[in-house]
């Protein structure tokens, strides 16, 4: 006899997404060192994904959905609130990794409402409903979309996302082109996890968004929203994959500015800043291996809160940032016209005392891994 298997392929497809949202939510949550609020506020991201597709699932799940009818209609969008959670958390990953001073207002709770009022519209349009009723509509898609209340849903759930994921790339676009217009080192992959983040799940959001619309206005009967599914897939193991071979991304702070663009007087004028550049190309105190904020305001005879006041505000760094892209730029230096020198004395003379903290800043900085950039720019 010929066995049918409980789950199809497209079902073993999104199963393994969620997976591996909640192994990469568990990673993030538990990570001691980084950048905190962004790694909770990504594992939101990621476990509100694995609920989307959990709901997703035991609805299209021919025998997920038979089983759980039969204990009980009730079983059903139970995670659907999960789908109002995303814009919001993508919104505010976004914002704790572009913005240094990041910081929950209550005008933010304002983004929860949707996810809030979820529970009791779902009540008021289905729970509350005869068992009659409620079957047909989980035992028939063409029954859901027909309900005026459902239709009025799925739009919102679907249609909200996409003006999330317009804005995050508005945000991250906006925060590149100041930075470059600051900082001629600057370096936009620094920002590549995040545009893949934002471009992967907005893809995915208008994608879904286009499936939905296809059933509503045309006869076709080609099921395009199934892509959604691969599309999941591959964004997930995209992010893993990139996550894991640059773990950077969790660690480090990329260049960043203040939320707030109204600067006071005392912001925008740093008397210092010259005297600072002067010790740090002249005199190249960053060279020194024991050098501290407190020993480098020492050396410029300034207050510790001046000198980070300034590294901050002017450089738009903290201090070990600040202090790694000189010596990345004087181990540039020496690679080019030091051939003599091996990779461990450029390392050596250009300040650094870690090889893991030299390979990484020299990559983030140069593009190149040491021995890549000495072969590329070594003068003849």
């Amino acid at each position: 006899m010929l066995e049918v298997s409980f789950f199809n392929f497209h079902d073993i497809i999104l199963i393994t997404v969620v997976f591996e949202c909640l192994l990469m939510t568990g990673m993030l949550a538990w990570k001691e060192k980084g950048k905190n609020i962004s790694n909770l506020l990504l594992a939101s991201l990621l476990l509100a994904n694995a609920g989307y597709l959990i709901d997703t699932i035991t609805y299209w799940n021919l025998n997920i959905n038979a089983y759980a009818s039969q204990i009980s209609p009730n079983l059903f969008f139970w995670l659907g609130f999960c789908s109002f959670l995303k814009g919001p958390l993508l919104l505010w990953y976004t914002r704790s990794y572009i913005f240094r001073n990041f910081a929950f207002s209550r005008l933010d709770l304002l983004h929860l409402l949707p996810a809030l009022c979820y529970p009791f519209y779902m009540y008021l349009i289905y729970y509350q409903q005869d068992d009659a009723y409620k079957l047909a509509i989980v035992g028939s898609y063409d029954v859901l979309i027909s309900d005026p209340w459902f239709r009025t849903l799925r739009w919102a759930q679907d249609f909200g996302v996409i003006f999330y994921g317009f804005y995050c790339l508005y945000l991250l676009s906006e925060h590149k082109k100041q930075l470059a217009s600051i900082y001629t080192s600057f370096n936009r992959r620094e920002y590549k996890w995040l545009q893949i983040l934002v471009c992967g799940f907005l893809s995915i959001w208008v994608w879904i968004f286009l499936s939905y619309l296809q059933v509503w206005v045309t006869d076709w009967t080609i099921p395009i929203g199934t892509i959604s599914n691969y599309l999941n897939f591959i964004l997930v193991n995209v992010l893993l994959v990139y996550g894991l071979s640059n773990s950077n991304v969790f660690d480090e702070l990329p260049p960043q500015y203040l939320v707030n663009n109204s600067k006071t007087r005392e912001d925008t004028h740093f008397p210092h800043v010259d005297l600072l550049k002067t010790k740090m190309e002249q005199e190249k105190l960053f060279a020194r291996k024991d050098l501290t904020l407190e020993r480098l305001a020492d050396e410029l005879s300034i207050p510790v809160k001046t000198l980070s006041r300034t590294i901050n505000g002017h450089f738009q760094k903290n201090f070990f940032e600040f202090l790694s892209f000189y010596r990345v730029e004087e181990a540039k230096r020496l690679l080019q016209h030091e051939p003599d020198l091996s990779i461990q004395q450029v390392m050596d003379k250009s300040g650094f005392r870690s090889k893991s903290a030299f390979n990484r800043f020299f990559r983030k900085y140069a593009l190149d891994t040491p021995s890549e950039y000495r072969r590329k720019h070594m003068s003849v």
